[in-house]
């Protein structure tokens, strides 16, 4: 993704849309991968790459929207707040970051992000 995004001339382009399909925006980060990072002891490697391709899209010089057809969970939600402007599909977008009910901590900015654009009660819903 990072080298897609790197590779848009923003120059000739007047915004860049960000989709996924009709049942998923984004589920967010594969759990093999995850636990093949720990086993090679790169974690932080992991993190630290979605963090460098979402400050991409973030930082563009030209406004930046994800169309949210299906679930944004996850990593997928991250990607969706690093984005300028959110659109979501009403009744069958499913938006959320499931891994803090589950132990884990959002690794892409999700904690900071969502509470600041929602507020906190909106953000823990």
């Amino acid at each position: 993704m990072r080298r897609e995004l790197t590779a848009i001339d923003t120059p000739a382009v007047e915004a860049v849309v960000v989709t996924g399909n009709t049942k998923s925006f984004g589920a967010g980060a594969n759990l093999k991968e995850i636990r093949y990072a720990q086993l090679q002891d790169a974690s932080e490697d992991y993190v630290w790459a979605g963090h460098e391709t979402f400050a991409v899209l973030a930082d563009m010089p030209v406004p930046t929207f994800s169309l949210v057809t299906g679930m944004a969970l996850g990593g997928g939600m991250e990607l969706a707040l690093h984005s300028d402007y959110r659109l979501a599909t009403s009744g069958k977008a499913q938006l959320g970051l499931p891994e803090c009910h589950l132990g884990f901590f959002p690794g892409w900015g999700g904690v900071y992000l969502l509470p600041h654009l929602v507020g906190a009660k909106a953000a823990w819903m």
